[in-house]
């Protein structure tokens, strides 16, 4: 427990420990100062009520993230048919569920710079990857926890090999938002779109573990 918490905190997010709530639970009941059985069957009802009470709050939070997102689901898309008001609004409510949603997942935004920085220093990558952003409405990423591990690459013709360490994510969220149909002006990359059965003005959230900081950049361009 000792090394997971610090590795949380050293990771700025000391309030996420990434172990199960019920290894946390057994830990405190084996090693709390509880004089009875009885006391710990009272703090198991205990930790079980608070549990039931935020499973609720947060069912009320995601059922408000799938209720906003249905606008904009590749699936579906009956945004195609709002007008540009209705569109709008009905983007900026996914936008704030979206964000309360990561906020109290421990979750931290990713600016697009850091991405970019982190895909420079790539280590073992020798093609360049290019994912322009002004082709999306919008594209955020947001991570939680870090490590580091050590790869082995190969040098030029593969030989010899080294290794090397990178920094690692442990959970990344990806949200892609295309731009409406009415603000693409360009009849080719429209057909480029319906060729590969991308909606305009759709959205899309993804969830990855264990992503390389240096292919961040290149994310994008893999999630249709």
């Amino acid at each position: 427990m000792t090394d997971v918490a610090h590795r949380a905190a050293s990771d700025g997010l000391a309030q996420f420990i990434p172990v199960r709530e019920s290894d946390i639970l057994s830990a405190l009941l084996e090693q709390g100062a509880f004089d009875a059985d009885e006391d710990r069957k009272k703090f198991r009802r205990l930790c079980d009520m608070l549990a039931a009470i935020y499973h609720y709050e947060y069912f009320q939070m995601l059922e408000r993230l799938r209720n906003d997102y249905y606008y904009f689901s590749p699936d579906v898309a009956p945004h195609a048919a709002l007008d540009r008001a209705s569109r709008d609004r009905w983007y900026d409510d996914l936008v704030q569920s979206r964000e309360q949603v990561l906020k109290d997942a421990n979750f931290t935004a990713l600016p697009h710079a850091e991405i970019g920085d982190a895909h420079r220093r790539r280590v073992g990558h020798r093609v360049e990857v290019k994912a322009s952003f002004d082709d999306f409405r919008e594209i955020r990423f947001w991570r939680r926890g870090r490590h580091t591990e050590l790869c082995e690459v190969a040098d030029w013709f593969g030989l010899p090999r080294r290794r090397v360490e990178a920094e690692v994510f442990d959970d990344v969220v990806l949200m892609v938002a295309m731009k409406p149909r009415d603000e693409i002006g360009s009849p080719r990359e429209l057909k480029t779109l319906a060729h590969r059965k991308i909606v305009p003005g759709s959205v899309l959230l993804k969830y990855f573990r264990n992503i390389p900081s240096g292919d961040l950049n290149a994310l994008p361009a893999c999630v249709w």
